[in-house]
């Protein structure tokens, strides 16, 4: 039986105080935040609309609104406004319902530009050319990151111990400790490898490392440098392919394959449906696009 290791008061503090103090938000995040509400706070100081009451808070961000639409401002800025406000002031997150409308209208009538989502086959010349390269590591995480649905960064940062292989079935298991859905709901993610091609490079790359050692061992910017110039030697520099593409790419093979919508969103890791939807819809729609042109 496995004991408990028991730890005192003294070593608790220690050991807090080490990690730093508990946060929700990123401080980058919080920049972002901040960014919006003091945009807020001069057009209102500008506009003599200085909000008293919640009322004239959501009539005033509402206003607010669409003096962004009209002038051309990003919904990033209007999203990071109500995100900041309830950051700041949590009991006011449910009294802005007027402007999470317009917003929610704005997100319908204006999904913005989006990278190409790329097929299995791209990702597989892709990485094809970075393996020809020498650069072993770029070409598995371009089919790691397409065949698993992942986030850049969960790919990029994943450990050799994250890792458990089933060789002989050419499948494997990938544990995600540290997402962005994990971290906003306290819960470990994985997904399943079932990809031959992925499972054997990946394996090829851990073996005789260390547990904790990644199995990228390069920076994301070295990455992006390289991904880049494998779309250039495949004349593929004019498309508006981006590391993101492998994602987006990868959950619209998933639905063309399986036809649910519920199964691309728990591979994805999606807490929500219609993300998910969107995120496929479009990607469908951008295909028809490059097939037409």
């Amino acid at each position: 039986m496995r004991m408990r290791h028991r730890t005192t008061r003294t070593q608790r503090v220690g050991v807090r105080r080490a990690g730093g103090p508990l946060k929700t938000v990123l401080d980058k995040t919080l920049k972002l935040y901040d960014v919006s509400l003091k945009l807020f706070c001069s057009w209102c100081a500008a506009n003599g609309t200085w909000p008293n009451n919640k009322e004239e808070l959501d009539h005033a961000a509402c206003q607010f609104l669409m003096h962004c639409w009209q002038e051309g401002e990003t919904r990033a800025v209007v999203a990071n406004l109500l995100s900041g406000i309830g950051n700041t002031e949590p009991s006011l997150k449910w009294h802005l319902s007027g402007t999470r409308r317009l917003y929610a209208a704005w997100v319908k009538r204006e999904l913005g530009a989006r990278c190409c989502p790329i097929t299995w086959s791209m990702a597989e010349a892709i990485a094809g050319i970075l393996i020809h390269w020498s650069w072993i590591e770029e070409g598995a995480m371009v089919l790691l990151l397409h065949h698993g649905l992942l986030r850049i960064m969960e790919g990029l940062n994943s450990r050799c111990g994250d890792y458990i292989f089933q060789l002989q079935l050419l499948k494997a298991h990938l544990s995600l400790p540290d997402t962005k859905t994990s971290k906003r709901h306290g819960r470990s993610e994985s997904v399943s490898l079932h990809e031959a091609k992925v499972v054997k490079l990946l394996s090829m790359l851990c073996e005789n490392r260390q547990p904790g050692d990644k199995v990228y061992s390069s920076s994301a910017a070295t990455f992006r440098k390289r991904f880049g110039l494998a779309l250039s030697a495949l004349g593929m520099a004019d498309l508006d392919i981006q590391v993101q593409s492998m994602r987006r790419g990868g959950a619209t093979d998933f639905f063309k394959a399986t036809n649910s919508m519920q199964e691309v969103a728990f591979r994805g890791r999606w807490a929500n449906f219609q993300t998910a939807k969107l995120y496929t819809d479009g990607a469908l729609q951008d295909r028809a696009l490059m097939r037409l042109g």
